[in-house]
Formats: C-alpha cells, sequence, structure tokens
C-alpha cells in the first residue's frame, strides 16, 4: 500500500467515532490546510493522478450521497457528512483482499477530494486562504501531466470514472483539462500559481494559458 495511506503521526483533534484521518469539522483552517499538504508534498506525480480523478468524480457522487441523506438522515447532507461516510466506508476494507486494498485506495482518494473541496469553500469565505491552496494545487499539476498514462496503467477507476478524461493524449492536455475544469477560478490569477506557472508548467500551455478567454464556462464549484 501506498505510503500516505499510513495514519499520519501528527497530532490531531478526534470526533466521537475515531477514524483513522481527521474530519474536517474538527480542524481549523491551519490544521485543514497543513493536513492536506501532507497527502502530496513527497507522493509522485502518479498519485496526484489519482487524486485528480477523484476529484473530478467527486460532484457526481456527493450528487448522489446529498440525495439519499436528505431522505434517510444517515449523515448530514454536506460534504462533511460525505466525509464521515467515506471514512466509515474506507474502514470497512481494511482487509488482505486485493478487493479490499483497492477499495480502500479509491476511498481514500475521495477523502482527500473531499477536504480540499472543503478548503475551497473556506477560501471563498476569507480569501486570505487561497495562499495555502494556490502551493496545493501548484504540487497537484504535477499530475496533471501524468494523467494520460496513469489512466491507462491503473485499474483503480472504472471506465465510467474516467470517461471525461477521454479527449487527454498526453501531458499537456492534462494540464490543460486539469487547468480549465478542475483548478479554481480564483487560483487562475493568483500570484503564487503564476509563479509556479512560469517555473513549471509546459512552454505550449503556458502561452496558451495567458490568452484571454482561454477557460472555458465550465469549471468545478463547490458544492458542499
Amino acid at each position: 500500500m501506498i505510503n500516505f495511506f499510513k495514519k499520519n503521526s501528527a497530532v490531531l483533534p478526534v470526533s466521537k467515532t475515531t477514524y483513522s484521518y481527521p474530519l474536517a469539522s474538527v480542524l481549523n483552517d491551519h490544521e485543514l490546510f497543513e493536513y492536506i499538504g501532507t497527502l502530496f508534498s513527497k507522493n509522485k506525480p502518479v498519485v496526484s493522478a489519482l487524486f485528480l480523478v477523484a476529484m473530478e468524480n467527486l460532484p457526481f457522487r456527493y450528487a448522489n450521497f446529498h440525495k439519499a441523506m436528505l431522505k434517510s438522515k444517515k449523515y448530514p447532507a454536506s460534504m462533511d457528512g460525505l466525509v464521515e461516510f467515506v471514512l466509515n466506508t474506507h474502514a470497512e476494507h481494511q482487509g488482505d483482499t486485493l478487493h479490499d486494498e483497492i477499495e480502500s485506495r479509491r476511498w481514500f482518494y475521495f477523502y482527500a477530494a473531499a477536504l480540499l473541496t472543503i478548503a475551497h469553500d473556506r477560501a471563498r469565505k476569507n480569501p486570505e486562504l487561497w495562499e495555502g491552496l494556490a502551493e496545493i494545487w501548484s504540487q497537484l499539476m504535477a499530475g496533471a501531466h501524468a494523467l494520460r498514462s496513469t489512466i491507462d496503467q491503473t485499474s483503480l477507476w472504472n471506465a465510467h470514472e474516467v470517461f471525461t478524461f477521454s479527449e487527454i493524449q498526453n501531458g499537456v492536455d492534462g494540464e490543460k483539462f486539469v487547468a480549465s475544469v478542475l483548478l479554481p477560478k480564483e487560483l487562475r490569477n493568483h500570484e503564487n500559481f503564476k509563479q509556479w506557472l512560469q517555473r513549471d508548467l509546459q512552454q505550449e500551455f503556458r502561452d496558451l494559458f495567458q490568452l484571454d478567454g482561454f477557460f472555458p464556462d465550465r469549471v468545478a464549484e463547490s458544492i458542499a
């Protein structure tokens, strides 16, 4: 199992139910951003690429969850409620079978995606927080370049979950997709992100990024 499935050694607040990973609702802004940063700071681009697939699919999963919880009331019909549901489902797949290994990883990626979505919501209420998110997204963009090769080699996600990535043929396509679809619009002109863009992004996409009107209207918005 990849390294970041191990329990984090940092002391974190706990909820009434003890989980292997923290609920966003018990983390303040600093703790939440620091924790998200630890998930990706030392991992290879393939890890970020697999996470980006979860991020793209999270709105659809949340919509189904929200609708179901309005009826059942088992969890709050909110992104925080989804985090709790995901952690419980993740805990059900800690066996030694290949199926448990796959499901454990899948649900962890959805957990991380939900945390980042909550972080976006907090930043929209407190714009100073976009500074930290710019750094997190600069780490994730390495995964954007690795999307095509990662999707072709993984069995973690099914055909339905990777369908929206079907037009990505190479690394530059992956960067275009993530920057135009998944990257929050608030970061497109963020100084930290522009600095990273000049430093790390492929030249072909860097030129396109600077064009007015390059980004389509489809953007991953807050769904909490």
